[in-house]
């Protein structure tokens, strides 16, 4: 999906694929931010083709049913973009009828921060929960842009007297050309956990190409480089405060995850702290989880 906006620089307050969403046009391009959960859905650098995708089919993105995943009550999570996974990954350790991947994207969020390039090198935006979704831990995020890239920083803290156990992902969906056809590299050698396979541990032999159907949790604290020949980039991801990388795709099971099309146009690569970092926060204690996409065109 190719998307241009006619506003004016600056930030803006608008009402996109059925979402509140901020806008931000800079001089290095557009980024839209879902009210709901703070979630990146659009980064376009000037020039330059979208970086995350979209769930959607024929025509524009489906919002009230192929775009969009239940997770518990009337909360609905977009399935695209950056979903923030928080605090916790996946299903929740004791209760299941908890959302999925955590409260943080099926909240509303509201921005604290906003400074524009006009003011400085960068761009440098804050956000954090209408609500406070813990009595425990406090979150906040924070963007940073510039040309070609983008910066998200997970931030929490525990507030409380207790030690508290966290587990967290930033969830990307990178556009891609055809998922058969990339490369990821950066993984060779490292042991993972399949989950498709029991959670078996195993180890990456060589670097991930013809991604198909894939859901591993890579020990992995680099940086990944995702090829796209046929889209003529890489992006390359960096991440800090991070101890796994993980790496998605449906493949055939796409429909089983309300994605009724599309699936070999995207692969997440995830920064995150999932259960095998086992970390637990002292009283008062901060992390930050980060990770940095850089888009490099390539010379074929």
């Amino acid at each position: 999906m190719s998307t241009q906006f006619e506003q004016a620089q600056g930030i803006h307050e608008i009402e996109w694929l059925g979402r509140e969403v901020w806008l931000v046009k800079e001089a290095w391009g557009e980024l839209v931010i879902a009210k709901m959960g703070a979630q990146v859905l659009h980064f376009k650098p000037l020039g330059q083709q979208d970086v995350f995708w979209l769930n959607m089919s024929a025509g524009p993105l489906l919002t009230a049913a192929a775009s969009v995943k239940k997770t518990g009550g009337n909360s609905e999570a977009v399935r695209g973009g950056a979903p923030l996974c928080w605090p916790w990954f996946g299903p929740h350790e004791t209760d299941h009828s908890l959302p999925n991947h955590g409260f943080a994207r099926v909240v509303q969020w509201q921005l604290d921060v906003c400074r524009l390039q006009s003011e400085g090198a960068l761009t440098k935006l804050r956000f954090s929960p209408i609500a406070a979704l813990s009595t425990d831990l406090s979150v906040s995020f924070d963007i940073e842009v510039s040309d070609n890239v983008l910066k998200m920083c997970l931030i929490t803290r525990n507030v409380s007297d207790q030690i508290q156990p966290l587990t967290q992902a930033i969830h990307s969906y990178f556009l891609v050309g055809d998922s058969e056809k990339v490369q990821v590299n950066g993984l060779k050698g490292c042991e993972y956990i399949d989950k498709l396979a029991a959670n078996n541990l195993a180890q990456q032999s060589v670097e991930l190409t013809n991604i198909q159907a894939i859901d591993s949790i890579y020990k992995h604290a680099g940086e990944v480089v995702l090829r796209d020949e046929v889209l003529g980039r890489e992006l390359i991801i960096s991440k800090a405060g991070s101890g796994s990388t993980v790496v998605w795709n449906p493949g055939a099971l796409a429909v089983q995850y309300d994605i009724l099309a599309g699936q070999r146009e995207f692969v997440c690569v995830e920064a995150a702290n999932t259960a095998h970092e086992n970390i637990m926060l002292a009283p008062h204690q901060s992390v930050s989880l980060e990770q940095s996409i850089t888009v490099i065109p390539l010379v074929l």
